[in-house]
């Protein structure tokens, strides 16, 4: 039974969609990710859920590029540059779809904080859809959104982590002409639950309802982002983000799904028709394609990927790059390491306070070194601008 499989449960939500008798719900863990729960009752064992489940089987898998072709690039528009995690590419490829009447999905935040899937049909909302999340969404009825829009003859792009773009796939058990799909280079996917706890943390330490959080805030460069929190009445704290203790127990591998640690979407060929992540390391192989203003690595891995980049790359700068030029994006090729304190941690996170977990798992740096590392980012700055005005 799929239940025995928990270990290498993606939490993807193909198996609740697809169910014919109703008989699964995506429901919390002690950890709070969500993993299906089968009512015996409904259940007559169909074995559905385990034929399409992307873990456990591999007819939902695509012809992909073995070789997909590799650009650096971002996009022209300053503003929407400024704004994304990386070069802002993701904006234009949905900006093509909604020119033409399409819808888009994506993660972003809902009233309460959480990070759900959801569609978007017009350009001014695109906003919600940018830029990082750094927990796992709720894919809630989006699959079925999806296959309805399909059948009446709408192009969709759908973006998400490699193992929810495989969950579309095995649950409409086809490609579609008018289908598109967007994956990201996935570090891993945060518990729901620590972020809401980091967030009651921060309304509580600062008397104010969390309005808003932006993990990667280039306001001092792409290569030392900053975590931006805004509050409803109007007050911001911010601080880089290899100070913030919930970013930091992100890159620790602390608190991530534990199938984060044997994903089964990794390497190449991709599981989507385009692949987005950040181009670590592109300024040494060529200084000139980083300029600290955020640089995209873009994979196309199918045909219709190529169809829907040479349309939207008008509006981009981009470079074609070799393949080698890929090995500064580790987490493509394999998964990351699990923390040898995430038991304890999951252990103690209900125990006691966040504050006490914070000193505990996630202390970052003392504050003469992140004083420093602003000095630091604001002479670079500094020295970019006057280089700049002398070109």
């Amino acid at each position: 039974m799929i239940v025995q499989q928990m270990e290498s449960c993606s939490g993807c939500s193909a198996c609740e969609s697809i169910c014919p008798n109703d008989a699964i719900d995506m429901k919390e863990n002690k950890e709070g990710f969500l993993y299906p729960s089968i009512n015996a009752e409904k259940c007559d064992q169909c074995g559905i859920c385990e034929d399409i489940c992307p873990v456990l089987s591999s007819n939902w898998r695509l012809p992909r590029n073995e070789t997909p072709l590799i650009y650096a690039a971002w996009n022209n528009d300053a503003k929407i540059r400024r704004l994304s995690s990386s070069g802002g590419v993701f904006t234009d490829l949905a900006i093509g779809t909604l020119e033409i009447g399409g819808v888009v999905f994506g993660a972003g935040f809902n009233e309460d904080a959480e990070v759900t899937h959801k569609a978007v049909g017009d350009v001014n909302s695109l906003e919600d859809l940018r830029g990082s999340k750094y927990v796992q969404s709720r894919i809630g009825d989006t699959y079925e959104q999806v296959q309805e829009l399909l059948n009446e003859k709408k192009q969709v792009l759908f973006s998400g982590t490699p193992c929810q773009i495989a969950g579309l796939y095995a649950f409409l058990g086809r490609d579609d002409e008018n289908l598109y799909t967007c994956d990201f280079i996935c570090h891993g996917v945060p518990s729901p639950k620590v972020y809401q706890k980091y967030l009651a943390y921060m309304e509580n330490k600062y008397n104010s309802k969390v309005k808003h959080v932006s993990f990667r805030d280039k306001r001092f460069g792409w290569i030392r982002p900053v975590v931006v929190v805004d509050f409803e009445e109007g007050g911001q704290k911010w601080e880089f983000s290899q100070d913030n203790p919930y970013f930091f127990g992100f890159v620790k591998n602390i608190f991530l799904r534990r199938a984060c640690y044997v994903c089964s979407f990794k390497g190449i060929p991709r599981v989507s028709d385009i692949t987005l992540a950040d181009f670590w390391g592109i300024g040494e192989r060529e200084p000139g394609l980083d300029n600290d203003k955020g640089t995209s690595l873009v994979l196309v891995n199918s045909e219709k990927g190529q169809m829907l980049w040479e349309k939207c790359r008008s509006s981009l700068f981009s470079k074609k790059c070799p393949a080698e030029y890929l090995n500064g994006n580790s987490t493509l090729f394999g998964s990351v390491p699990a923390n040898n304190k995430r038991d304890f941690f999951f252990r103690d996170l209900d125990r006691f306070g966040f504050e006490a977990i914070i000193d505990k798992y996630m202390k970052p740096r003392n504050k003469i070194r992140q004083w420093m590392s602003l000095l630091k980012a604001l002479m670079i700055r500094t020295i970019n601008g006057i280089l700049k005005n002398q070109l």
